[in-house]
């Protein structure tokens, strides 16, 4: 709760737009580093294997080698707009996210089981760009500090770049996972936009409960 109440607080001491906005773009600065601070940008996930065969008969065998997973840019938001009116109580903004990419190093799998023989390997990229948070929020004055009356978010992503490799039991599907992710996905993102707002909403709302 300490950033949102930290933010609140800049709102109302902002005497005009401009200077609202760098009291929160601070307030947000606080947030990245400390995202940057928690490991979470760049988010690791370090290569590992292992391996496991019966000792005796060879009825049941599996194996994985993990090449590893790298996130970055999470952190990078971009306060676009701010706006506060304090005599309305209503906040209007727009933050985006350049670019999040995820690269995950190549991953190979199989499992054994009598004469079942299932096999995997994974490998490759997905880049989102563009992601943009823009809405209003309408606050009320509480004993406790404030809470929000009523939130109008709008989600949408620009361009989603996947490079993937997807070998599922010998057969290549990294052209049909691509085109979901290069395609249909963001398609159905852009055009669902208002209901996935309607979620962003949902989980604002719980972080700030529960922090």
């Amino acid at each position: 709760m300490k950033v949102f109440v930290i933010i609140f607080v800049a709102c109302l001491a902002g005497t005009n737009g401009q200077l609202s906005q760098l009291l929160v773009q601070n307030a947000l600065e606080k947030v990245k580093q400390n995202m940057t601070e928690s490991g979470l940008d760049p988010l690791e996930v370090e290569s590992f294997g292992f391996s496991y065969t019966l000792p005796v008969l060879d009825l049941f065998m599996t194996r994985v080698q993990f090449g590893g997973l790298q996130v970055t840019g999470i952190s990078n938001i971009v306060l676009n707009q701010f706006r506060f009116n304090a005599l309305l109580m209503t906040a209007t903004f727009n933050v985006s996210l350049p670019r999040i990419e995820a690269n995950i190093g190549q991953t190979d799998a199989r499992l054994k089981l009598f004469d079942v023989d299932l096999s995997l390997r994974l490998g490759g990229s997905v880049a989102i760009s563009k992601i943009q948070v823009a809405g209003r929020v309408r606050v009320s004055l509480t004993l406790g500090g404030f809470s929000i009356r009523s939130a109008d978010i709008q989600t949408t992503i620009g361009d989603i770049k996947s490079n993937l490799e997807l070998i599922i039991l010998g057969k290549d599907i990294s052209d049909r996972v691509n085109t979901f992710f290069n395609t249909t996905l963001i398609n159905s993102i852009n055009n669902n936009s208002e209901d996935i707002g309607k979620l962003v909403e949902y989980y604002i709302l719980q972080a700030i409960q529960n922090s």
